[in-house]
């Protein structure tokens, strides 16, 4: 069972510019570690300025391995190998450069905080200028109980994902960001009542995978 106490393991920085592939639904990565949570990726300023990350060309082989891990990130090197008739070897390298190339930002666990008696709370935060967006994104993402941060478009700077404990709990997180954070001009919290329509899968997830990649798939 997830220690609650590890919440902080399950933060990331998404900006809304860009795609990100959000990889796997469990807590073993291909590397054979196991890891309660997700790896965090924190992008670098000239990218949280709105400089749009260089598009990373994928080829079959690629494409591949990112729908094998789509569908079950728990696949360490030597079965996605075998599934692809390639090397351990081959399979490693080409990990290591989606990995450091950024298109795999991390293996994941998918928890239903809601079972830990966690309520899902979205945070609208509006911002005092553009010159602070670097220091709130850091320093929201630096409290325990932010999940994840969106740059937006529109009325707000800033969308976050947080879960807390209860209506009390919210107050003093919304005190914080305005009291606490330098530059946070104003916060308005949406608790998610109900999330309808039906629940990804790993499948359904590897299918729109291989849909999305196919669509930006390079000639070979």
């Amino acid at each position: 069972m997830l220690d609650p106490a590890q919440l902080r393991s399950f933060r990331t920085f998404e900006p809304a510019f860009g795609a990100t592939i959000w990889v796997g639904t469990d807590s073993l990565s291909p590397r054979g570690r196991s890891e309660v949570g997700m790896v965090e990726r924190v992008r670098a300023p000239a990218e949280l300025a709105g400089q749009r990350p260089s598009t990373v060309v994928l080829d079959a082989l690629d494409r591949e391995i990112i729908t094998l891990l789509t569908e079950d990130a728990r696949l360490s090197v030597r079965a996605i190998a075998r599934e692809l008739g390639r090397s351990p070897g081959a399979i490693s390298e080409r990990l290591n450069r989606l990995e450091a190339g950024g298109v795999i930002v991390g293996y994941y666990a998918d928890i239903d905080f809601s079972r830990l008696g966690y309520m899902h709370t979205l945070l609208g935060v509006r911002l005092e200028s553009d010159d602070v967006l670097d220091s709130c994104v850091e320093a929201i993402l630096s409290l325990d109980e932010i999940k994840r941060v969106w740059v937006v478009t529109g009325s707000w700077a800033l969308m976050a994902e947080a879960h807390v404990r209860d209506t009390a709990h919210l107050r003093e997180l919304l005190q914080h960001l305005m009291r606490g954070i330098s530059g946070v001009q104003h916060t308005e919290a949406m608790i998610v009542l109900e999330s309808t329509g039906p629940q990804p899968s790993a499948t359904r997830a590897g299918a729109e995978t291989v849909a999305l990649l196919d669509h930006r798939a390079d000639p070979d």
